[in-house]
């Protein structure tokens, strides 16, 4: 590699990276936002388990006294 090349593209790069920097928002705020998505994310897989639990529950109950069964023939 050329000797000038790394200190030409540290030049180039160095004023983004601060100019990134600068822009970038408060951490407090950009903390708060994904916190809040992930509370609700979090809500959404409960529910989902709660009602995925609810099914089974339901299904082995419907087993247990032969609800879902065909009717015997003949009736």
């Amino acid at each position: 590699m050329h000797p000038v090349l790394p200190s030409l593209l540290l030049g180039i790069a160095f004023p983004w990276l601060v100019a990134c920097e600068a822009e970038a928002p408060p951490k407090a705020t950009a903390e708060a936002v994904p916190n809040a998505y992930l509370e609700r994310l979090q809500e959404a897989e409960a529910v989902k388990h709660t009602i995925e639990q609810r099914n089974l529950e339901q299904q082995r109950i419907d087993a247990l006294i032969g609800r879902g069964q065909a009717a015997p023939p003949g009736r």
